[in-house]
């Protein structure tokens, strides 16, 4: 009997995830991504992943790439909530707020992984399964599945489609047309300083240790100090031979979220340049304690970024069978909580989990109805949690 033909669109974490479940089980998926390689574009930023997101990865990952995965975080620290000018101010920190692993903890504390490792572990042993160039124009229903059209690319036939490309996704748009995220009137603007750029007079305790929460009068800024272990491709040699990981200095993860206008404004169309970004971080917090905004004084330009805020007001509904969407193409939310990045993960697991025993297209179509309500049922919860995170951050009062 031929094996089902997968279709995941979308190489980022979710549709990584959902591809790692599946290769473990035995189940080969074909996934298209729009970037032209995996470092076409910058993914340097940290990411919190939260205890479901570690259990996600367990279940997905063979032991020897979850041990590389969990080694390749960062060493963390105390974690500490000041006001600008460093005053300790831990009445506002978030209920949910769970503390940074430190060596060996365990899951009930968050580890901050570097995005661009943890896509690489992600892709690893799946080389051959992901056809990068794959711009996706549309897609349409045929007796046999669904013809996926690309642009400049030649058209491929699925029996079952995952959509995981994203809050801008193709797939979500054609089924869900009034599907997409709103946007919430406010940025994100976020950067990389690296270890040895900040001058020494400029350190202080709160930003050598684990994550550092800044209570502005709307605005809020999030600093970590990104420690590795050891260079990262040696722990790849080590810990798991098949795995190619980049080099990764030490560095200072930070970002900054507020209302647009007081972060100079809704942001263009196009690309602003590093210095420009740099230019509104500075502006938004005149005033600071100086050690925090050297900070942003010494960001990599060239690793600066910004985007907007959007949220989806609740899971969007579609009327197809053997389509999923999975991630920020389902439910896109605020980077408040880190949750975005933690459900994706777990929406990747749980897909895996359903569909891997699956062997018909009537099969499939029932898993994924299955699968789709507890999706719904996790996504909403994520939802209402980040929207409650990002009116603490973006929070007026008198300091």
């Amino acid at each position: 009997m031929q094996s089902l033909r997968i279709g995941i669109v979308g190489a980022g974490l979710g549709g990584l995830c959902l591809a790692q479940g599946l290769a473990r089980a035995g189940v080969a998926a074909t996934l298209f991504e729009r970037d032209q390689a995996a470092d076409s574009r910058w993914q340097g930023y940290r990411l919190r992943i939260d205890g479901d997101g570690q259990q996600a990865l367990r279940q997905v990952l063979m032991p020897r790439l979850f041990e590389l995965f969990r080694q390749s975080c960062s060493l963390g620290g105390d974690d500490c909530f000041v006001d600008p000018q460093l005053r300790a101010w831990s009445e506002r920190k978030p209920a949910h707020w769970r503390p940074s692993a430190q060596d060996e903890d365990a899951a009930e504390r968050d580890l901050s992984a570097n995005r661009q490792t943890l896509r690489e572990i992600l892709s690893s042993g799946l080389e051959d399964r992901i056809r990068w160039g794959h711009a996706l124009r549309g897609f349409r229903e045929t007796s046999g599945g669904f013809l996926l059209d690309f642009q400049d690319r030649p058209e491929f036939e699925v029996d079952v489609l995952i959509a995981a490309d994203g809050a801008a996704s193709t797939v979500r748009r054609q089924l869900a047309p009034d599907g997409d995220p709103a946007d919430e009137g406010a940025v994100v603007l976020y950067g990389l300083t690296p270890r040895d750029a900040l001058p020494s007079e400029a350190l202080t305790p709160e930003l050598g240790q684990g994550v550092c929460v800044v209570f502005g009068d709307g605005l809020t800024a999030v600093i970590e100090a990104m420690r590795f272990r050891a260079p990262l491709p040696e722990l790849a040699r080590r810990l798991a031979p098949e795995a190619a990981l980049s080099p990764m200095p030490d560095y200072w993860y930070w970002a900054c979220v507020a209302r647009a206008e007081d972060l100079g404004g809704a942001l263009p169309a196009e690309r602003l340049s590093g210095d420009a970004l740099r230019a509104r971080v500075l502006r938004a917090t005149r005033g600071w304690h100086p050690r925090l905004q050297a900070v942003f004084v010494h960001g990599d330009p060239q690793c600066l970024g910004a985007r907007a805020i959007r949220m989806a007001a609740e899971v969007p509904a579609w009327r197809c069978e053997r389509v999923a969407l999975l991630g920020d193409a389902a439910h896109a939310m605020s980077p408040a909580g880190g949750l975005g990045a933690n459900t994706a993960l777990c929406d990747g697991a749980e897909l895996a989990r359903a569909l891997a025993p699956t062997g018909t297209a009537a099969e499939a179509a029932a898993a994924l109805r299955v699968w789709e309500w507890d999706m719904r049922r996790r996504a909403e919860r994520a939802l209402r949690a980040s929207r409650e995170g990002s009116a603490r951050l973006l929070q007026r009062m008198a300091l």
